[in-house]
């Protein structure tokens, strides 16, 4: 079975996608009760029927939902042990990154989660626009580190979304991905 983890997660729209494709999903971020409680409700409501009540006790719309995935959401501060993520699943085979790199002062942190919960040929996926002025060379500068530290880093795709507001400077659309392996594994 595949399995994911989406770290940073957010509200989880990567992870419940996965999900909802059949992967077996551990979504984490920061231990805070209320960003927590968020995504255990996404996680719910974006379930299959027979496995949502073991997520937590939300209404949900109906839906004609046939995937098999699973999903876990846990609290994960980067850099902590990973063990309470992969010992549901074991490694996991694809991390998701998604916008969470213009966290820079957490940069060595969160390789050290990725590290600890890639399987042998796991691959992390970034997605990522920059959203400061002042910190773009920073936000590279991650995968950089990354080499330094054994990864592999590739350029998956690059691409400009349309601008959805008048106030923000077109790069702000601009959308970044790149892969992560460990260079042993590749």
């Amino acid at each position: 079975a595949r399995r994911r983890s989406e770290l940073g997660a957010g509200l989880g729209l990567p992870a419940w996608t996965a999900m909802r494709c059949g992967a077996r999903v551990v979504a984490s971020d920061i231990r805070d009760p209320e960003r927590i409680c968020a995504l255990a409700a996404g996680a719910a409501l974006n379930a299959p029927d027979e496995a949502a009540s073991g997520i937590v006790n939300v209404p949900r719309p109906a839906k004609s939902s046939s995937s098999s995935g699973e999903a876990h959401v846990r609290s994960h501060a980067w850099g902590e042990p990973c063990g309470e993520l992969v010992s549901l699943f074991g490694g996991f085979d694809l991390l998701l990154l998604c916008d969470v790199l213009y966290i820079t002062e957490l940069h060595t942190a969160l390789l050290a989660s990725i590290r600890a919960c890639l399987a042998p040929g796991g691959v992390a996926l970034a997605a990522f626009a920059l959203h400061h002025e002042h910190n773009e060379e920073a936000v590279f500068n991650f995968f950089s580190l990354a080499e330094q530290q054994g990864f592999t880093v590739d350029k998956f795709d690059e691409k400009q979304m349309p601008v959805r507001c008048g106030n923000m400077p077109e790069k702000r659309f601009y959308v970044y991905a790149r892969t992560l392996a460990m260079a042993s594994d590749v």
